[in-house]
């Protein structure tokens, strides 16, 4: 089982927002869990009654990618008030990998960073 910590960040806007990101391994991903480690939403002006605070993460099982194999984390961050005002914010996430063997020298490249993807 391997770790993985980071942080999806969201730009103002006054729509719900979602970012997915790849997380590349050198070995096939078999199965991931994810945990919330925390999550930031803010208005970008004044005192605001919230009314809605949304905040969703999850993981999957990505695919074969041609130098290694991956893992999709998504994160959803919505805030909303009768103002239909811009929000900014962020969700920390601690990510669980359970991997498979590990290849034959030669037949995969070295690990990447994560792709963030939107």
């Amino acid at each position: 089982m391997e770790t993985r910590t980071g942080r999806l960040e969201f730009s103002p806007q006054s729509a719900a927002h979602t970012v997915a990101l790849r997380v590349g391994f050198d070995r096939p991903v078999l199965s991931v869990a994810i945990a919330l480690n925390g999550y930031d939403a803010r208005y970008s002006g004044n005192d605001h009654h919230v009314r809605q605070l949304t905040v969703d993460l999850r993981a999957e099982v990505g695919a074969r990618v041609d130098d290694g194999w991956d893992a999709r984390i998504v994160g959803t961050l919505f805030l909303h008030d009768d103002s239909n005002a811009s929000f900014s914010g962020w969700i920390d996430y601690l990510l669980f990998v359970e991997l498979g063997k590990r290849p034959l020298p030669g037949e995969i490249g070295p690990i990447h960073d994560p792709v963030l993807e939107g």
